[in-house]
């Protein structure tokens, strides 16, 4: 299984936003990319829950993007997938609230430059900052999908999810 693409530059992200054409463009922004290291953890002066907090924060993104590896060939003739660190591309931590320590990542939907935003009973459209599984997923990425293509900004999926199951 290969590893998601990854954008380095906020030009980056634009250009695949902007030109992708027909497909749909999955981007997973986190700033959890790397592991805490012991000696990050032992000179930090963060408590032992902030610290543990990271490790679970960094194991959460690895287990969307093994998610999101898994899904890529299945949609692969109708979106794209990104990985975008928002340490290293700062520029839309502010636009899309991103980049803040309760949420591990955040993945976001764009067809044609446009962000698609999805309902998926959480109360934020826009984007997805909780892990779930493949089966969970697909939908939403195909309702995005439908909903780019139909020149729709909003659309609903199927399944909903609370913020209590969210927390679990």
């Amino acid at each position: 299984m290969a590893e998601l693409t990854h954008l380095h530059s906020a030009w980056d992200v634009d250009r695949h936003i902007v030109l992708e054409g027909e497909r749909l463009v999955l981007l997973r922004f986190s700033h959890y990319e790397n592991p805490p290291t012991p000696t990050q953890i032992a000179t930090t002066t963060r408590s032992i829950d902030e610290n543990s907090g990271t490790m679970s924060h960094y194991i959460a993104t690895r287990q969307m993007d093994e998610v999101l590896m898994t899904l890529a060939p299945k949609v692969r003739k109708y979106c794209v997938m990104y990985a975008v660190s928002t340490v290293e591309v700062p520029a839309f931590n502010e636009m899309y609230e991103l980049g803040h320590d309760r949420e591990p990542f955040a993945v976001m939907f764009f067809f044609r430059n446009t962000h698609i935003r999805v309902d998926v009973g959480t109360g934020n459209n826009n984007k997805i900052n909780f892990f779930m599984e493949a089966d969970d997923l697909l939908p939403i990425i195909d309702a995005a999908y439908r909903a780019g293509k139909s020149g729709k900004a909003i659309t609903s999926s199927e399944k909903k999810f609370t913020t209590a199951a969210v927390r679990r």
